[in-house]
């Protein structure tokens, strides 16, 4: 099963699901310039990330060198697109790296393409799953687009800015 979209088209849909999502982040960017992001690699996505969570989780970015989080609050936030696997012809994966310095942290906002399903989907991942893990790679159902192993959670916010798994509502 090849991929539907290259990592460059996967990083921009996510910066145009929080562009959409987040006015206060848009800096005057249209639409058009904004589909240019992927070309500017991860570290852009990362750092979207970084300020539309700060915003939805009502604290502030920590410097770039502080080790363990990302956001005030001891967030850390993640961005990972999909990607084929080596192991199987319909194999598909995500993985998130630079899981070694984050104990201190309370918990991961992961942003993800999910190829699969063409969807950007977050994460709120608790801090006793990763504890230890220097990176965590996750298998996509080809057929479902499931996260094997992280769907429990796949969630959003609530109109009232109230973190919502999917599996809840």
């Amino acid at each position: 099963m090849p991929l539907k979209r290259t990592i460059d088209e996967q990083i921009t849909e996510m910066a145009i699901f929080i562009w959409e999502r987040c006015p206060a982040l848009r800096g005057g960017l249209t639409k058009k310039q904004l589909k240019q992001i992927g070309a500017l690699g991860q570290i852009a996505i990362d750092r979207m990330a970084e300020n539309y969570f700060a915003i939805l989780e009502n604290t502030e970015r920590c410097r770039s060198n502080q080790k363990g989080y990302d956001l005030k609050n001891k967030t850390e936030v993640k961005s990972a697109t999909t990607t084929k696997s080596s192991s199987s012809e319909n194999a598909v994966r995500f993985q998130i790296n630079g899981l070694k310095n984050k104990g201190p942290s309370h918990h991961i906002m992961a942003i993800i393409y999910n190829d699969v399903l063409s969807v950007t989907q977050i994460l709120w991942i608790p801090n006793s799953f990763y504890r230890g893990k220097k990176q965590y790679q996750c298998g996509v159902d080809w057929k479902t687009g499931d996260l094997n192993g992280l769907q429990q959670y796949v969630g959003d916010y609530n109109s009232e800015g109230i973190w919502v798994y999917t599996n809840e509502e």
